[in-house]
């Protein structure tokens, strides 16, 4: 439901003004608005001053720096940073603020060193990257320079060419003999299919001659990493291998230097909240009001929680402190807080991720809670399957945090699995027609898998559809009635009207009513049409019709809760009759696997046909989405989030 707001005034004079962000701070119930904007208080803006506003600076670079930090720790491998909210305080006990000197002084003497480390653990897994795709290169070249003789004074060079222009080869050999006068040595032999491989040995003195050279050539030269210059083919592979097994080491050193670093250090969790707390609190004078001599502070809290207010600025001392209920301004509307029984929290998460709902409209999560798993069952609708199902959910389920998605999710799968249960017994399903074929189950109400049961089960959905649509129709004409808006008051009456008339008009021509209806069901719809157009304007002759076939449309889109049961059910029976039908242990493993395949589909596919059904067939007549989240000062920085205020 949706929790009542009250917006209240706190005026105090300035000496008590940090005294007062504290305990607001503590307390995290005060959705903080700008001051200045009510005229009742006749205050002007909250300026920041000099001292202040250097104070925020500083804090901002303060928090910059750990969270360079933070990142440091990433690029070094180490676990992340506990960033866990701080844990509650005990009522009354008040935190003493870190000065903001020590705070910098806890996280000076880290950077530099911490950045020097970083950086050489990042160059030397950059070089355990290379290393690989050189080594490959010189291995191949490895047994054409076995006979070459390598002293300090001749340098090697290797180098590849493609087959298809091996001659240039030749014509290299001849012109580094003319550069070298015959001092050189020259080894050639096939890589692979496409490439020839050559090491070239030279003197230093013509070093730069050659290689000006071979760069005006389409002769490859085998590259190698920076610090290898001026080693012999030889001594560059031997290098290589010796690198490659000590930088794991090297690494595996300096990430626990790093670590070290850290633990030494206070921890930088704290540090940034201390930092965050305090930039909070100096952000928060950007909206207070203030006189010569007093301050405002203007906000919305729960209306039970006024008192709390005031009896905790009593408890602290600043009973001066007065908290005064002021008036919501023309047409403005409180922050929503939305609280409900812990059995539809996966919904009121469902609700959010939808929208929020404006402050005064109605909070569906009680009814997505009654009536998503109820749908949910009913398209899955199997014993066997909602019992695995169930029994899944309730098993993995415990492996997430409490307040997870995944905790949520598993806690929906859970109780839809348990209302396919349910509608499983009243089909009469376990493992498609397996209960029926070889334990004797019989439907309690309707074997939907019959043929025969296909009309009833159509009926049954559209009853569904229309109860569901009928139900979202009168929350819109409670909502627009009382929020007085006129228009949208006709439009859904005229809907509702017209689609009971509707089918009311089909039951007769059926025969399933009686024909004295006849009239009074045209009438009605006739009625509802025109006052759905009413509202349109000049195109309202146009645009009524049009709504009431929409309408229809909504209804006629729970026939799908029977499809997708009908194909699960389907599926299920072809699964038993290959088991029956193949050889026994074939037969066995194909229906095993087509049954996990239905499991899995029946799982996901109504889940989302479900949601569907809400969000566009009924949220659609009545939800009224748009609303700002309830969000109070102190609230991220003084405890869990998840906590009720």
């Amino acid at each position: 439901m949706l929790v009542p707001m009250t917006k209240v005034a706190i005026v105090g004079h300035h000496a008590a003004l940090e005294a007062t962000i504290a305990a607001l701070r503590e307390l995290a119930l005060l959705h903080v608005l700008d001051a200045s904007a009510a005229p009742e208080l006749h205050a002007g803006p909250m300026t920041l001053g000099p001292e202040r506003a250097a104070e925020l600076e500083t804090l901002r670079k303060l928090t910059s720096r750990v969270d360079a930090l933070t990142a440091l720790r990433d690029r070094a491998g180490l676990p992340p940073l506990d960033a866990s909210p701080a844990p509650p305080r005990a009522a009354g006990r008040q935190e003493e603020p870190c000065p903001l000197d020590e705070l910098a002084a806890r996280v000076a003497p880290l950077v530099p060193h911490a950045e020097a480390l970083a950086q050489r653990i990042a160059d030397l897994e950059a070089e355990q990257n290379a290393l690989p795709r050189h080594l490959a290169s010189l291995e191949k070249l490895a047994p054409l320079g076995s006979d070459l003789v390598e002293t300090e004074s001749y340098e090697t060079v290797a180098m590849v060419i493609d087959r298809q222009h091996a001659e240039l080869l030749d014509r290299l050999r001849e012109e580094v003999d003319q550069l070298t006068e015959h001092r050189f040595e020259m080894t050639t032999g096939v890589v692979d299919r496409d490439t020839v491989g050559a090491l070239l040995v030279f003197p230093r003195s013509c070093s730069s001659d050659v290689h000006e050279l071979l760069g005006s050539g389409q002769v490859s030269r085998v590259s190698l990493p920076k610090g290898y210059e001026g080693l012999s083919f030889k001594q560059s592979l031997q290098r290589m291998e010796q690198r490659r097994e000590a930088i794991p080491e090297e690494i595996e050193s300096l990430r626990k230097e790093v670590a070290a670093l850290f633990e030494a250090s206070d921890d930088l969790t704290s540090v940034r909240r201390a930092a965050e707390r305090r930039v909070a609190e100096l952000e928060l004078l950007r909206h207070l009001g203030a006189s010569d001599e007093t301050f405002s502070i203007v906000g919305w809290l729960p209306a039970l929680a006024r008192e709390r207010l005031a009896e905790t600025l009593e408890a602290r001392g600043l009973s001066a402190t007065m908290v005064l209920e002021l008036d919501a301004a023309e047409g403005e509307e409180p922050p929503v807080l939305l609280e409900n029984q812990a059995i539809a929290e996966p919904f009121v998460e469902l609700v959010k991720l939808f929208g929020w709902p404006r402050a005064g409209s109605i909070d569906p999560s009680l009814l997505m809670t009654l009536f998503m798993p109820l749908f949910f069952g009913m398209m899955l609708g199997d014993i066997g399957y909602g019992a695995v199902l169930l029994a899944l959910a309730l098993g993995v389920g415990r492996r997430f945090p409490k307040a997870s998605a995944g905790r949520r999710v598993a806690r929906f799968l859970a109780m839809g699995a348990g209302w396919a249960v349910v509608w499983g017994v009243l089909f009469g399903e376990l493992l498609g027609d397996f209960g029926e074929r070889w334990l004797g189950l019989h439907a309690v109400w309707l074997p939907r898998g019959e043929a025969q049961a296909i009309g009833p089960l159509l009926i049954f959905a559209l009853a569904v559809g229309a109860a569901h649509v009928g139900l979202g129709l009168a929350l819109g004409i409670f909502t627009a009635w009382r929020k007085k808006h006129r228009g949208e008051l006709l439009e859904r009456i005229g809907l509702m009207l017209a689609l009971s008339s509707l089918f009311l008009l089909t039951g007769v021509v059926a025969g399933a009513l009686p024909d004295g209806l006849l009239t009074p069901s045209i009438a009605g719809l006739l009625v509802g049409t025109v006052l759905v157009g009413v509202t349109k304007g000049a195109l309202g002759i146009l645009m009524g019709p049009l709504e009431v076939v929409s309408g229809l449309g909504n209804v006629l889109s729970y026939l799908r809760i029977a499809a997708i049961g009908l194909a699960s059910v389907y599926l299920a029976r072809v699964a038993n009759e290959l088991a029956a039908e193949a050889p026994a242990i074939l037969g066995v493993i194909v229906a095993t696997l087509l049954h996990a395949l239905n499991l899995a589909l029946g799982a996901f596919s109504p889940t989302i046909q479900a949601l569907r059904l809400h969000y566009v067939e009924f949220f659609g007549k009545f939800y009224d989405e748009g609303g700002t989240p309830y969000r109070p000062f102190g609230l991220d920085l003084c405890r869990d989030p998840a906590a009720p205020p």
